[in-house]
């Protein structure tokens, strides 16, 4: 049995043509901060222009949380501007089989024990989010923010984690050049990798 695929796509003012080129059983969900476009595909999600990517993406999680494909794929709006292979290797394969994994960086492992560390702003903002729980000390870091998620890793945080998260988004300056790399940090993935 195949796996649902959601595609979320942080949209500005990219040319978003290249959505044709997804697999037909993928679900794109376009989310929009650029107002009065006239070209965005029907049932985009207008959202207020203050997090990028970083806003867009836990918008998905919190406006979806109980009805999450098997596995979420968060795009920019032009995948192709970081690691272009990697995407269209993705498109055109469909293998998605590691819990969480950066598109076109290495695939997280239990062993893991390099990464990029937290940017100052970014551990306060996430701390919000985790309200006092431990967060660790490395993460799988990687630039681009183009990444899969399995849904029991996302759901393995309830709802009002991300809630916290995107309230902390919204208000932290720069939030998603901060987050960006830091994904990693979000997702619960160590439970779930073998």
């Amino acid at each position: 049995m195949s796996q649902s695929v959601d595609v979320v796509i942080a949209s500005f003012g990219e040319d978003l043509r290249w959505i044709s080129w997804l697999p037909i059983s993928w679900v794109p969900h376009v989310y929009c901060t650029k107002e009065a476009r006239t070209d965005l595909p029907e049932g985009t999600t207008m959202l207020p222009n203050l997090a990028r990517e970083a806003g867009q993406y836990v918008e998905h999680i919190v406006r979806n949380y109980d009805t999450l494909a098997d596995v979420t794929l968060f795009l920019q709006g032009m995948p192709f501007d970081h690691c272009p292979k990697s995407v269209a290797e993705l498109f055109m394969t469909g293998d998605m089989p590691h819990p969480i994994c950066y598109i076109g960086a290495h695939v997280p492992t239990p062993s893991w024990t390099h990464g990029k560390p937290f940017f100052k702003d970014c551990l306060a903002m996430l701390q919000k989010a985790y309200q006092g729980e431990e967060i660790g000390d490395v993460i799988p870091f990687s630039v681009g923010a183009q990444f899969y998620v399995k849904r029991e890793v996302i759901q393995a945080q309830p709802l009002n984690f991300y809630t916290r998260l995107l309230d902390a988004i919204y208000s932290t300056p720069g939030a998603a050049h901060l987050i960006e790399g830091n994904w990693g940090a979000v997702f619960p993935w160590r439970q779930f990798i073998k």
